[in-house]
């Protein structure tokens, strides 16, 4: 073949490249995900696992995702925006794992320690914002509270809102005010 074809493969390929988008490279999903970072950190004793890839420590402005897991240490609290209607607080000695953070569902996994959450714009019909901890899963639409696991005791109160809480199959409805 000529030197041409080869250069105009090249060019066409080039081309191909930058018209993709990142993700591709980045080996990220395809799916549209939520808009997700570390807004501030009180302490220095925070990590960040993406993916079971590599752990770093946190910083403010930090990017992260679906998959990833959030752990404080000792003296440390970690607070995370959520598109611009959910925040977060991470609570010392605690790890929370962002299990789903699609458009349509975002999923946070307690896996130890404590959160605290504020989603201050009801959910639209077509989502769903969940937390899970221990055997017990909760959905919530415009609620504030937190979720807590302590010596394999899983516990939930609400300052705002309701909720239905899942605890070994059985629905339970929780209003603010309760725990």
């Amino acid at each position: 073949m000529s030197k041409r074809f080869y250069k105009l493969l090249a060019i066409v390929l080039a081309a191909v490249m930058i018209a993709l988008p990142e993700s591709v490279f980045a080996g990220e999903s395809s799916v549209e995900s939520r808009n997700i970072a570390v807004l501030s950190l009180d302490g220095d004793n925070a990590w960040v696992n993406r993916g079971g890839k590599k752990t770093v420590s946190a910083v403010s402005g930090m990017k992260l995702g679906e998959g990833y897991t959030v752990t404080t240490g000792e003296n440390t609290t970690l607070y995370f925006q959520i598109d611009d209607d959910k925040a977060v607080k991470l609570d010392s000695d605690s790890s929370v794992e962002i299990s789903r953070a699609s458009k349509k569902k975002l999923l946070l996994t307690l896996k130890s320690g404590e959160i605290f959450f504020n989603v201050t714009k009801p959910v639209k019909d077509n989502e769903e914002v969940s937390f899970r901890a221990g055997g017990t899963s909760m959905g919530v639409r415009g609620t504030a509270g937190y979720l807590r696991v302590q010596e394999q005791k899983v516990t939930a109160g609400l300052f705002d809102g309701n909720v239905e809480w899942t605890v070994s199959g059985t629905k339970h409805q929780i209003k603010a005010g309760e725990e």
